[in-house]
C-alpha cells in the first residue's frame, strides 16, 4: 500500500515537471512570444559576460536608441546575465516607419563597468527577427 502511494506520488511529480515544461524555454520557445497574438517583429536577445566569459549578475540597465523615430528604450535584463529588448519592430510599424538598422544603437549602463563589446551599440544589419548580441563588460 505505501509503495503504490509513493509510486502514485512520484507519478505525479513527473508528469507536473513534464506539464510545466513547455513554459520554461528560453532561447526560442515562450521567451520570444509576444505580448498579444502577433509574431515578433525586431527583438534583441543575448547574455551580458565579462572578459573571461562568466555571466555577469549585477544590475544593468540596457538601451536602444532608435535614431529615425528620435525615441529610446530603457529596460532591464530578465534574469542575471541574460536580457532580451522590447519588440523594436512593432514600435516602428507603429509609428508607420521603416526599420533603418543603421539608426539602432544598444548600449549598456552598470556601475563599475565599461562595455567592450559590441562596440558603440552597433547592431547587425537585420530588419526582422530576434537577433542575438552579446555584451562583453569589463571592470573599471
Amino acid at each position: 500500500m505505501i509503495r503504490n502511494s509513493r509510486r502514485a506520488a512520484l507519478l505525479a511529480c513527473v508528469a507536473f515537471a513534464l506539464a510545466t515544461s513547455g513554459f520554461t524555454l528560453a532561447n526560442g520557445g515562450e521567451f520570444f512570444q509576444p505580448a498579444g497574438s502577433g509574431k515578433v517583429d525586431l527583438v534583441y536577445f543575448g547574455f551580458i559576460k565579462d572578459t573571461n566569459g562568466k555571466l555577469i549578475t549585477e544590475t544593468a540597465i540596457l538601451r536602444v536608441f532608435v535614431d529615425n523615430l528620435e525615441m529610446h528604450f530603457p529596460f532591464m535584463p530578465d534574469k542575471p546575465g541574460h536580457y532580451r529588448s522590447p519588440d523594436i519592430g512593432a514600435y516602428h510599424k507603429e509609428m508607420g516607419v521603416d526599420v533603418d538598422p543603421s539608426a539602432i544603437r544598444i548600449d549598456i549602463v552598470m556601475p563599475g563597468w565599461k562595455q567592450v563589446r559590441p562596440i558603440s551599440g552597433k547592431v547587425p544589419n537585420k530588419t526582422k527577427g530576434t537577433i542575438n548580441i552579446d555584451f562583453l563588460m569589463e571592470k573599471v
